[in-house]
């Protein structure tokens, strides 16, 4: 495995065969919060909406922990009301501010959704943000999110903590998420002599038949994946430092774990989406 590295090396116990109830963001999150099955919470994607079950962050804020919710995924906003619960949240969205993704993006967007005249419009803007995405990646405006999470987390634990309180925190990092666009360093390790921005990073347009990738495109794209997973033990790598050098490590739990797999051509498909085959879930 190339991630979380050394880090988590000894004294860590490994679940080989645990089995995500979904094979996608949010009802995998609802679940994680709440323990139900999604057949039980029922946030799935006619329904994109977390409602009538009591979170894990409500209930260790109502027992006097601090709780904050630091993410840069779209699907974990107050729009699907995943972020319930936490005192502290925020979204660190890659092109728009999460203030404006959280406040007047998110009260469109869920009016968009509930009409199926509008949904279509919807799916367009989802495209849209990734087409955004690839395009800032080639500059400074594509620099992850990560390292600033990852300093906004040690801000809270301080600031709890000086107010004599026990805190919990849920952290969401997306490099791993297509599209792929790994740090320049990263990327020469891993994926030597691979443009990111020339590979097939649309999911839909191979399944859909309308773009074919042969083999050698395939292990560009693996390539970038890992890339991307290697990447990502940096900044953890430097979270859990930070916890060992002030000496919280040893009373802290740490959960490191995934929402979903990837399918980089397995079953002649691309990405987490029709499907729920073990490499997903």
């Amino acid at each position: 495995a190339l991630a979380p590295g050394e880090v988590l090396v000894g004294g860590v116990a490994e679940f080989d065969e645990a089995v995500a109830p979904a094979p996608w963001t949010l009802p995998v999150h609802a679940s994680l919060f709440t323990g139900l099955y999604p057949s039980q919470h029922e946030a799935t994607q006619e329904n994109p909406y977390l409602e009538g079950a009591t979170t894990l962050a409500e209930s260790l804020s109502a027992a006097g922990y601090a709780t904050a919710c630091y993410s840069s995924n779209a699907w974990i906003t107050p729009y699907t009301n995943l972020t319930d619960g936490f005192d502290d949240q925020d979204n660190f969205f890659q092109v728009m501010p999460g203030d404006f993704l959280s406040g007047p993006l998110a009260r469109a967007w869920k009016v968009m959704n509930d009409d199926p005249r509008l949904r279509k419009l919807a799916d367009g803007l989802v495209e849209l943000g990734n087409t955004a995405h690839e395009y800032f990646a080639r500059g400074e405006g594509g620099d992850s999110k990560t390292p600033a999470i990852v300093d906004r987390v040690q801000g809270f634990v301080e600031d709890a903590e000086s107010d004599g309180r026990e805190w919990f925190t849920f952290v969401n990092l997306m490099d791993a998420h297509l599209p792929y666009h790994p740090p320049e360093e990263f990327a020469e390790e891993f994926a030597p002599g691979v443009d990111s921005t020339e590979v097939c990073q649309n999911s839909k347009e191979f399944n859909s038949g309308a773009r074919d990738i042969d083999d050698e495109e395939w292990d560009d794209i693996r390539s970038l994946y890992d890339a991307e997973i290697a990447y990502l033990d940096h900044p953890l790598g430097r979270l859990f430092d930070w916890l060992k050098e002030t000496d919280r490590w040893a009373e802290t739990m740490v959960v490191v774990c995934a929402d979903h797999g990837e399918l980089h051509g397995e079953h002649d498909l691309y990405g987490h989406e029709f499907c729920i085959y073990d490499p997903l879930v």
